[in-house]
Protein backbone atom coordinates (compact mmCIF):
# COMPACT_ATOMS: atom_id res chain seq x y z
CA UNK A 1 0.00 0.00 0.00
CA UNK A 2 1.35 3.67 -1.11
CA UNK A 3 2.37 5.73 2.04
CA UNK A 4 2.26 8.92 2.07
CA UNK A 5 4.95 11.44 3.59
CA UNK A 6 3.98 12.88 7.05
CA UNK A 7 2.56 15.91 6.40
CA UNK A 8 3.16 19.29 8.99
CA UNK A 9 0.74 19.77 11.11
CA UNK A 10 -1.16 23.15 11.24
CA UNK A 11 1.18 25.26 13.11
CA UNK A 12 4.03 24.43 10.54
CA UNK A 13 1.22 24.99 7.69
CA UNK A 14 3.14 28.30 6.82
CA UNK A 15 6.64 28.22 5.73
CA UNK A 16 9.15 30.32 7.79
CA UNK A 17 11.01 31.41 5.03
CA UNK A 18 9.97 33.88 1.78
CA UNK A 19 9.43 32.06 -1.91
CA UNK A 20 12.76 34.03 -2.68
CA UNK A 21 14.58 32.81 0.24
CA UNK A 22 13.71 29.24 -0.68
CA UNK A 23 14.46 29.20 -4.73
CA UNK A 24 17.62 30.89 -3.50
CA UNK A 25 18.46 28.24 -1.56
CA UNK A 26 18.06 25.43 -3.86
CA UNK A 27 19.35 26.78 -6.66
CA UNK A 28 22.40 25.85 -4.32
CA UNK A 29 21.64 22.51 -3.98
CA UNK A 30 19.50 20.96 -7.02
CA UNK A 31 22.53 19.16 -7.94
CA UNK A 32 22.77 17.24 -4.10
CA UNK A 33 19.46 16.75 -4.44
CA UNK A 34 19.43 15.57 -7.89
CA UNK A 35 21.99 13.07 -7.00
CA UNK A 36 20.43 11.83 -4.07
CA UNK A 37 16.94 10.99 -6.26
CA UNK A 38 18.36 8.41 -8.53
CA UNK A 39 16.16 5.05 -8.44
CA UNK A 40 14.19 6.66 -6.19
CA UNK A 41 10.39 7.69 -5.92
CA UNK A 42 10.21 11.25 -5.49
CA UNK A 43 7.21 13.48 -3.75
CA UNK A 44 7.11 16.98 -3.72
CA UNK A 45 5.56 19.12 -0.48
CA UNK A 46 4.20 22.96 -1.70
CA UNK A 47 3.96 25.83 0.20
CA UNK A 48 0.77 25.43 1.08
CA UNK A 49 1.05 21.53 2.56
CA UNK A 50 -0.30 20.20 -0.18
CA UNK A 51 2.25 17.09 -2.13
CA UNK A 52 2.30 16.72 -5.65
CA UNK A 53 1.08 13.40 -7.55
CA UNK A 54 3.08 10.36 -7.20
CA UNK A 55 4.83 8.59 -8.68
CA UNK A 56 7.67 11.24 -9.78
CA UNK A 57 11.02 11.22 -10.23
CA UNK A 58 13.84 13.81 -10.26
CA UNK A 59 16.55 13.02 -13.39
CA UNK A 60 18.34 16.33 -13.48
CA UNK A 61 19.14 19.66 -11.65
CA UNK A 62 16.57 21.36 -13.71
CA UNK A 63 13.88 18.98 -12.70
CA UNK A 64 14.39 20.40 -9.46
CA UNK A 65 14.58 24.44 -10.46
CA UNK A 66 11.84 23.76 -12.30
CA UNK A 67 9.67 21.96 -9.64
CA UNK A 68 10.69 24.89 -6.73
CA UNK A 69 9.44 27.66 -9.66
CA UNK A 70 6.32 25.84 -9.85
CA UNK A 71 6.03 26.57 -6.01
CA UNK A 72 8.07 23.00 -4.30
CA UNK A 73 9.51 24.12 -0.97
CA UNK A 74 10.38 20.19 0.40
CA UNK A 75 11.45 17.17 -1.22
CA UNK A 76 11.16 13.57 0.15
CA UNK A 77 12.11 10.28 -1.22
CA UNK A 78 11.33 6.79 -0.77
CA UNK A 79 13.79 4.35 1.25
CA UNK A 80 13.71 1.69 -1.39
CA UNK A 81 14.88 1.98 -4.50
CA UNK A 82 13.54 0.94 -7.94
CA UNK A 83 14.52 -0.30 -11.16
CA UNK A 84 12.10 2.12 -12.67
CA UNK A 85 9.80 4.20 -9.69
CA UNK A 86 7.07 5.42 -12.84
CA UNK A 87 5.74 1.85 -12.94
CA UNK A 88 4.75 2.09 -9.77
CA UNK A 89 0.87 1.92 -8.82
CA UNK A 90 -1.57 2.38 -5.78
CA UNK A 91 -2.73 -0.98 -4.34
CA UNK A 92 0.40 -2.98 -6.14
CA UNK A 93 0.55 -6.38 -4.72
CA UNK A 94 3.75 -8.14 -2.75
CA UNK A 95 4.92 -9.99 -5.78
CA UNK A 96 5.14 -6.52 -8.23
CA UNK A 97 6.75 -4.38 -5.61
CA UNK A 98 8.85 -7.20 -5.34
CA UNK A 99 10.03 -7.67 -8.88
CA UNK A 100 10.27 -4.13 -9.20
CA UNK A 101 12.62 -3.09 -6.25
CA UNK A 102 15.84 -2.85 -7.07
CA UNK A 103 17.02 -2.82 -3.65
CA UNK A 104 16.25 -0.92 -0.43
CA UNK A 105 18.53 1.62 1.87
CA UNK A 106 18.86 0.89 5.78
CA UNK A 107 17.04 4.03 7.60
CA UNK A 108 17.44 5.07 11.27
CA UNK A 109 15.19 7.33 11.63
CA UNK A 110 15.54 9.09 15.30
CA UNK A 111 13.39 11.51 16.61
CA UNK A 112 12.98 13.12 20.02
CA UNK A 113 9.94 14.00 22.07
CA UNK A 114 11.47 17.06 23.49
CA UNK A 115 15.19 18.31 21.87
CA UNK A 116 17.23 17.75 18.67
CA UNK A 117 20.10 17.88 21.27
CA UNK A 118 18.16 13.90 23.00
CA UNK A 119 18.03 12.69 19.60
CA UNK A 120 21.80 13.74 18.67
CA UNK A 121 22.74 11.66 21.95
CA UNK A 122 20.93 8.56 20.63
CA UNK A 123 22.33 9.18 16.88
CA UNK A 124 26.19 9.20 18.54
CA UNK A 125 25.24 5.97 20.32
CA UNK A 126 23.60 4.39 16.91
CA UNK A 127 26.71 4.73 14.78
CA UNK A 128 28.94 3.05 17.64
CA UNK A 129 27.09 0.35 17.15
CA UNK A 130 27.12 0.28 13.22
CA UNK A 131 30.95 0.65 14.05
CA UNK A 132 31.08 -2.26 16.18
CA UNK A 133 29.07 -4.32 13.56
CA UNK A 134 32.00 -3.00 11.10
CA UNK A 135 30.09 -0.46 9.03
CA UNK A 136 32.25 2.68 8.83
CA UNK A 137 30.49 4.04 5.62
CA UNK A 138 27.25 5.43 6.84
CA UNK A 139 25.53 8.75 5.96
CA UNK A 140 24.23 11.02 8.89
CA UNK A 141 21.34 14.33 8.62
CA UNK A 142 20.05 16.39 10.83
CA UNK A 143 15.79 15.88 9.83
CA UNK A 144 15.57 19.62 9.78
CA UNK A 145 13.29 19.27 12.88
CA UNK A 146 13.97 17.72 16.37
CA UNK A 147 15.79 14.22 14.73
CA UNK A 148 18.39 12.39 12.68
CA UNK A 149 18.37 10.12 9.88
CA UNK A 150 21.34 7.46 9.69
CA UNK A 151 21.37 5.60 6.32
CA UNK A 152 23.50 2.40 5.67
CA UNK A 153 23.14 1.81 1.97
CA UNK A 154 21.96 -1.19 0.36
CA UNK A 155 25.22 -1.79 -1.48
CA UNK A 156 26.93 -2.92 2.38
CA UNK A 157 23.99 -5.72 2.88
CA UNK A 158 24.78 -9.33 1.63
CA UNK A 159 23.39 -10.09 -2.07
CA UNK A 160 21.08 -13.08 -0.51
CA UNK A 161 19.67 -13.72 2.53
CA UNK A 162 19.38 -17.79 3.74
CA UNK A 163 19.28 -18.06 -0.69
CA UNK A 164 16.45 -15.33 -1.06
CA UNK A 165 17.54 -12.02 -2.50
CA UNK A 166 18.08 -9.35 -0.55
CA UNK A 167 15.78 -6.89 -2.43
CA UNK A 168 13.31 -9.23 -1.35
CA UNK A 169 13.53 -9.16 2.45
CA UNK A 170 12.04 -5.80 2.27
CA UNK A 171 10.37 -4.74 4.79
CA UNK A 172 11.00 -7.62 7.33
CA UNK A 173 14.86 -7.59 7.19
CA UNK A 174 15.21 -3.99 8.20
CA UNK A 175 13.05 -4.06 10.98
CA UNK A 176 14.61 -6.86 12.50
CA UNK A 177 18.25 -5.20 12.47
CA UNK A 178 16.20 -2.23 14.09
CA UNK A 179 15.14 -4.36 16.81
CA UNK A 180 18.51 -5.54 17.40
CA UNK A 181 19.74 -2.12 17.57
CA UNK A 182 17.74 -0.70 19.81
CA UNK A 183 17.90 -4.47 22.19
CA UNK A 184 22.19 -3.44 21.96
CA UNK A 185 21.82 0.39 22.37
CA UNK A 186 19.29 0.65 25.08
CA UNK A 187 21.20 0.13 28.04
CA UNK A 188 24.67 2.80 26.78
CA UNK A 189 21.14 5.64 25.56
CA UNK A 190 19.76 5.36 29.33
CA UNK A 191 23.15 5.94 30.79
CA UNK A 192 23.72 9.01 28.99
CA UNK A 193 20.29 10.32 29.82
CA UNK A 194 21.06 9.83 33.69
CA UNK A 195 24.19 11.72 32.76
CA UNK A 196 22.41 14.58 32.00
CA UNK A 197 20.20 14.23 34.53
CA UNK A 198 16.93 12.48 33.35
CA UNK A 199 16.30 9.14 35.12
CA UNK A 200 14.36 6.54 33.00
CA UNK A 201 14.35 2.71 32.42
CA UNK A 202 13.41 3.08 29.00
CA UNK A 203 15.50 5.57 26.98
CA UNK A 204 13.06 5.33 23.61
CA UNK A 205 10.00 7.03 25.93
CA UNK A 206 12.32 9.95 25.17
CA UNK A 207 13.96 9.20 21.56
CA UNK A 208 12.08 7.34 18.92
CA UNK A 209 13.01 4.96 16.52
CA UNK A 210 10.73 4.42 13.84
CA UNK A 211 10.17 1.29 12.27
CA UNK A 212 7.33 2.37 10.44
CA UNK A 213 10.13 3.70 7.95
CA UNK A 214 9.99 0.35 6.59
CA UNK A 215 6.40 -0.14 4.31
CA UNK A 216 5.81 -0.03 1.29
CA UNK A 217 6.95 3.19 -0.57
CA UNK A 218 7.78 4.91 2.88
CA UNK A 219 9.07 8.39 2.21
CA UNK A 220 11.38 10.78 4.14
CA UNK A 221 13.03 14.52 4.01
CA UNK A 222 15.38 14.26 1.42
CA UNK A 223 19.13 15.43 2.22
CA UNK A 224 19.11 19.21 1.60
CA UNK A 225 15.15 19.27 1.67
CA UNK A 226 13.79 22.12 3.44
CA UNK A 227 11.40 21.64 6.32
CA UNK A 228 8.44 23.91 5.96
CA UNK A 229 7.85 24.21 9.73
CA UNK A 230 11.33 25.52 11.21
CA UNK A 231 13.09 26.82 7.83
CA UNK A 232 15.57 24.33 8.48
CA UNK A 233 17.33 22.49 6.12
CA UNK A 234 17.53 18.29 6.11
CA UNK A 235 21.52 18.38 6.61
CA UNK A 236 23.90 16.20 6.06
CA UNK A 237 26.68 15.83 8.33
CA UNK A 238 30.11 14.34 9.02
CA UNK A 239 30.20 11.68 11.82
CA UNK A 240 33.34 13.69 13.37
CA UNK A 241 30.55 16.96 13.18
CA UNK A 242 27.95 15.35 14.58
CA UNK A 243 28.76 16.02 18.31
CA UNK A 244 29.84 19.59 17.50
CA UNK A 245 26.14 20.41 15.38
CA UNK A 246 24.17 23.33 16.37
CA UNK A 247 20.69 24.26 15.26
CA UNK A 248 22.05 27.85 13.29
CA UNK A 249 24.20 24.98 11.14
CA UNK A 250 20.84 23.98 9.15
CA UNK A 251 19.86 27.72 8.40
CA UNK A 252 19.31 27.82 4.79
CA UNK A 253 21.83 30.81 4.36
CA UNK A 254 24.66 28.89 6.61
CA UNK A 255 24.33 25.63 4.58
CA UNK A 256 27.67 24.51 2.14
CA UNK A 257 26.40 21.90 0.04
CA UNK A 258 29.68 19.76 0.60
CA UNK A 259 28.99 16.57 1.90
CA UNK A 260 26.79 13.62 -0.14
CA UNK A 261 24.31 12.00 2.56
CA UNK A 262 24.87 8.55 0.99
CA UNK A 263 28.01 6.70 -1.23
CA UNK A 264 27.15 3.53 -2.76
CA UNK A 265 30.60 2.72 -3.27
CA UNK A 266 30.60 -1.00 -1.36
CA UNK A 267 33.52 0.16 1.33
CA UNK A 268 31.82 -1.44 4.44
CA UNK A 269 30.19 -4.94 4.67
CA UNK A 270 27.07 -5.55 7.11
CA UNK A 271 26.74 -9.01 6.82
CA UNK A 272 27.54 -9.63 10.92
CA UNK A 273 25.31 -6.88 11.57
CA UNK A 274 22.64 -9.22 9.58
CA UNK A 275 23.51 -12.19 11.06
CA UNK A 276 23.71 -11.24 14.68
CA UNK A 277 20.05 -9.52 14.09
CA UNK A 278 18.45 -12.49 12.30
CA UNK A 279 19.89 -14.85 15.00
CA UNK A 280 18.28 -12.54 17.60
CA UNK A 281 15.02 -12.39 16.37
CA UNK A 282 15.11 -16.19 16.23
CA UNK A 283 16.11 -17.00 19.86
CA UNK A 284 13.41 -14.17 20.74
CA UNK A 285 10.75 -15.34 19.02
CA UNK A 286 8.12 -17.59 21.49
CA UNK A 287 8.02 -20.16 19.16
CA UNK A 288 11.36 -21.02 19.32
CA UNK A 289 12.23 -24.58 20.46
CA UNK A 290 15.77 -23.68 20.57
CA UNK A 291 15.35 -21.16 22.82
CA UNK A 292 13.16 -23.94 25.52
CA UNK A 293 15.29 -26.70 24.52
CA UNK A 294 19.00 -25.69 24.75
CA UNK A 295 18.91 -22.76 27.35
CA UNK A 296 20.87 -24.14 30.16
CA UNK A 297 18.53 -23.78 33.37
CA UNK A 298 21.09 -22.17 35.12
CA UNK A 299 24.96 -21.00 34.21
CA UNK A 300 27.70 -23.16 36.21
CA UNK A 301 29.41 -21.44 39.03
CA UNK A 302 32.79 -22.68 38.01
CA UNK A 303 33.91 -22.94 34.46
CA UNK A 304 33.86 -25.09 32.04
CA UNK A 305 37.82 -26.61 31.56
CA UNK A 306 38.87 -26.95 27.91
CA UNK A 307 39.04 -30.39 27.86
CA UNK A 308 35.03 -30.56 27.86
CA UNK A 309 34.75 -28.43 25.53
CA UNK A 310 32.77 -29.41 22.03
CA UNK A 311 35.14 -30.44 19.12
CA UNK A 312 34.14 -26.90 17.32
CA UNK A 313 34.58 -24.62 19.66
CA UNK A 314 38.69 -26.77 20.32
CA UNK A 315 39.17 -26.48 16.71
CA UNK A 316 38.24 -22.69 16.46
CA UNK A 317 40.80 -22.16 19.30
CA UNK A 318 43.57 -23.52 17.34
CA UNK A 319 43.31 -20.91 15.13
CA UNK A 320 41.47 -19.64 11.95
CA UNK A 321 43.22 -18.00 8.75
CA UNK A 322 38.76 -17.42 7.30
CA UNK A 323 35.98 -16.79 9.42
CA UNK A 324 37.62 -15.04 12.53
CA UNK A 325 34.65 -12.39 12.99
CA UNK A 326 32.31 -14.91 13.38
CA UNK A 327 34.45 -17.56 15.85
CA UNK A 328 35.13 -14.84 17.69
CA UNK A 329 31.25 -14.10 18.35
CA UNK A 330 30.79 -17.64 18.71
CA UNK A 331 33.82 -18.39 21.19
CA UNK A 332 32.20 -15.11 23.22
CA UNK A 333 28.49 -16.91 23.50
CA UNK A 334 30.00 -20.10 24.56
CA UNK A 335 32.36 -19.05 26.80
CA UNK A 336 29.68 -16.95 28.58
CA UNK A 337 27.32 -19.43 29.03
CA UNK A 338 29.58 -21.94 30.27
CA UNK A 339 30.70 -20.22 33.45
CA UNK A 340 33.61 -17.66 32.03
CA UNK A 341 33.80 -14.45 33.60
CA UNK A 342 34.58 -11.55 31.46
CA UNK A 343 38.84 -11.14 32.48
CA UNK A 344 39.07 -14.82 31.94
CA UNK A 345 37.21 -14.32 28.67
CA UNK A 346 39.47 -11.77 27.76
CA UNK A 347 42.54 -13.26 28.44
CA UNK A 348 41.56 -16.28 26.21
CA UNK A 349 40.43 -14.61 23.23
CA UNK A 350 43.34 -12.47 23.06
CA UNK A 351 45.71 -16.06 23.53
CA UNK A 352 43.39 -17.02 20.47
CA UNK A 353 44.05 -14.48 18.43
CA UNK A 354 47.88 -14.78 18.28
CA UNK A 355 47.05 -18.20 16.54
CA UNK A 356 44.67 -16.31 13.83
CA UNK A 357 45.99 -15.96 10.61
CA UNK A 358 46.03 -13.07 10.38
CA UNK A 359 45.02 -11.80 13.88
CA UNK A 360 41.87 -9.75 14.09
CA UNK A 361 42.43 -6.60 15.47
CA UNK A 362 42.14 -5.74 19.38
CA UNK A 363 38.73 -3.65 18.52
CA UNK A 364 37.15 -6.27 16.63
CA UNK A 365 38.41 -9.20 18.71
CA UNK A 366 36.60 -7.66 22.52
CA UNK A 367 33.60 -6.01 20.60
CA UNK A 368 31.20 -8.91 20.85
CA UNK A 369 32.25 -9.40 24.51
CA UNK A 370 31.27 -5.56 25.20
CA UNK A 371 28.10 -6.37 23.39
CA UNK A 372 27.13 -8.88 24.99
CA UNK A 373 28.17 -7.85 28.56
CA UNK A 374 25.77 -4.76 27.73
CA UNK A 375 22.84 -7.38 27.94
CA UNK A 376 21.18 -8.48 31.19
CA UNK A 377 22.23 -12.27 29.73
CA UNK A 378 24.19 -13.18 26.73
CA UNK A 379 22.51 -14.99 24.02
CA UNK A 380 22.97 -18.39 23.16
CA UNK A 381 25.20 -19.78 20.82
CA UNK A 382 23.59 -20.98 17.73
CA UNK A 383 22.77 -24.32 16.66
CA UNK A 384 24.97 -26.84 15.25
CA UNK A 385 22.87 -27.33 11.88
CA UNK A 386 22.70 -22.85 11.33
CA UNK A 387 25.04 -23.01 8.09
CA UNK A 388 26.11 -19.48 8.55
CA UNK A 389 28.44 -20.74 11.32
CA UNK A 390 30.07 -24.18 12.22
CA UNK A 391 30.33 -25.32 8.48
CA UNK A 392 30.60 -22.23 6.46
CA UNK A 393 33.61 -21.54 9.05
CA UNK A 394 34.86 -24.80 8.50
CA UNK A 395 35.16 -26.22 12.62
CA UNK A 396 32.72 -28.67 12.54
CA UNK A 397 34.18 -31.64 12.92
CA UNK A 398 31.66 -34.38 15.29
CA UNK A 399 32.61 -36.98 17.55
CA UNK A 400 30.09 -39.73 18.28
CA UNK A 401 28.36 -37.10 21.33
CA UNK A 402 27.56 -34.67 18.50
CA UNK A 403 25.04 -36.90 16.91
CA UNK A 404 22.65 -37.04 19.88
CA UNK A 405 23.12 -32.92 20.14
CA UNK A 406 22.03 -29.58 18.90
CA UNK A 407 23.96 -27.15 20.28
CA UNK A 408 27.67 -26.64 21.48
CA UNK A 409 26.03 -25.88 25.18
CA UNK A 410 23.93 -29.39 25.23
CA UNK A 411 27.63 -31.10 24.08
CA UNK A 412 28.53 -29.17 27.51
CA UNK A 413 25.70 -30.88 29.54
CA UNK A 414 25.48 -34.10 27.86
CA UNK A 415 29.22 -34.32 28.52
CA UNK A 416 29.12 -33.08 32.29
CA UNK A 417 26.08 -35.72 32.85
CA UNK A 418 28.18 -38.30 31.36
CA UNK A 419 31.53 -37.55 33.88
CA UNK A 420 28.78 -37.20 36.55
CA UNK A 421 27.45 -40.83 35.73
CA UNK A 422 30.39 -42.43 35.21
CA UNK A 423 31.71 -41.36 39.06
CA UNK A 424 28.10 -42.04 40.81
CA UNK A 425 29.06 -45.39 39.09
CA UNK A 426 32.26 -45.55 40.28
CA UNK A 427 30.97 -44.72 43.74
CA UNK A 428 28.53 -47.17 43.59
CA UNK A 429 30.94 -49.78 42.59
CA UNK A 430 33.60 -49.15 45.32
CA UNK A 431 30.97 -48.93 48.06
CA UNK A 432 29.58 -52.32 46.58
CA UNK A 433 32.97 -53.78 46.46
CA UNK A 434 33.42 -52.33 50.13
CA UNK A 435 30.21 -53.96 51.68
CA UNK A 436 31.60 -57.38 49.98
CA UNK A 437 34.90 -57.11 51.80
CA UNK A 438 33.44 -56.27 54.78
CA UNK A 439 31.05 -59.36 54.61
CA UNK A 440 34.07 -61.37 53.54
CA UNK A 441 35.97 -60.71 56.43
CA UNK A 442 33.16 -61.41 58.78
CA UNK A 443 32.71 -64.61 57.05
CA UNK A 444 36.23 -65.39 57.36
CA UNK A 445 36.32 -64.47 61.30
CA UNK A 446 32.98 -66.82 61.76
CA UNK A 447 34.24 -68.91 65.02
CA UNK A 448 34.80 -72.86 63.93
CA UNK A 449 32.08 -74.67 65.54
CA UNK A 450 33.50 -77.73 68.61
CA UNK A 451 34.20 -80.61 66.81
CA UNK A 452 35.26 -79.66 63.21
Amino acid sequence: METTPAKADATEAKPMISDEEIGEYYSRVCDNISEAAKGKEIAVEYTKGKFGHRPMVINYPNDVASLVNAGASAFHCSVETWKNPLELKTEATREFLDNLRAGWDYLIDIDSRKSWEQAREAALVFTSALEHYGIAEYGIKFSGRRGFHIIVPFEAFPRSIDNTPAEAEYPELPKKITEHLKSFCREELAGRFQKEGIETNDPYSIVEIDSAIFTSRHMFRMPYSLHLGTGLASLPLARADLEKFKIEDAKPGNVKPKLKFLSRERNSDASELVRTALYQHRMDAKDEPEQRAYRPHHIPMDAVQPENFPPCIKKMLEGLADGRKRADFLLTLYLMNTGWQKEGIEAMLIEWNTKNRPPLRNLDLLSPLKGQARLSRAKLPPNCDNQSYYNAIGVCSPDNLCAKIKNPLSYTIAKASRKKTRRRKRKNDNIRDAEEHTKAGKEDKQPVPAGQ
